[in-house]
């Protein structure tokens, strides 16, 4: 029996040339895609507000520490996890009609400075695509995109030194389907991306 699984998350353009962030945990299926054992892979870039599909992405970096640790967890249905690693780069290969693409994407330039621990209840804002609740109460895809402002809860470390988890408030982006978003500063800057949902509103992202 032939089926589609399909998989969708946010993502944002890093660079110029069509080079976009988004989650490893996203971005995963693109590993297969060089094999037909599960059948064929691509990955489609819908873009706009509403969103509609426009590109053909191809995987760019995937963290190998990220793969080795998550492999057995490809077929999960709702997988979890701490976000660490959990980011991944793809680049925009093509256009789906065959039309020339951009010189330039517009795209988000990423703040390199590190956050402190006094940068807690500082105003940032998330955006995604996230999943509306339908009929029948199943998540489904959405074509909207939506920002919100919060405030940074508290910031974690996987080391003794860095900076690496922050959490917020939950907000109407905290939701299946903005995984891959950007979480940006007041200057504009993206200073992280969405990877995953909280247990609590208070650190919903």
């Amino acid at each position: 029996v032939d089926y589609i699984r399909t998989t969708t998350g946010t993502g944002f353009f890093v660079h110029p040339d069509g080079v976009i962030m988004t989650n490893a945990h996203i971005a995963q299926f693109l590993l297969l895609e060089e094999t037909t054992e599960l059948g064929e892979t691509e990955c489609r870039i819908r873009a706009g507000d509403p969103a509609a599909p426009r590109y053909r992405a191809e995987l760019l970096y995937l963290p190998p520490a990220w793969v080795q640790k998550n492999a057995a967890l490809v077929d999960v249905d709702t997988p979890a996890g701490t976000g660490e690693r959990d980011y991944a780069f793809l680049y925009i290969a093509r256009t789906l009609d065959g039309s020339p693409l951009p010189g330039r994407f517009p795209h988000l330039s990423p703040e390199t400075t590190e956050l402190r621990y006094a940068d807690r209840g500082t105003l940032v804002t998330a955006a995604g695509y996230p999943a509306q609740a339908g009929a029948n109460s199943a998540a489904t895809s959405s074509d909207v995109f939506v920002t919100a402002t919060t405030t940074i809860t508290d910031i974690f470390t996987f080391t003794s030194t860095t900076p690496d988890v922050i959490t917020m408030h939950e907000t109407p982006v905290s939701a299946p389907g903005s995984s891959g978003g950007p979480i940006v500063n007041s200057a504009g800057d993206a200073i992280g991306v969405i990877t995953t949902r909280g247990d609590t509103t208070r650190d919903s992202l």
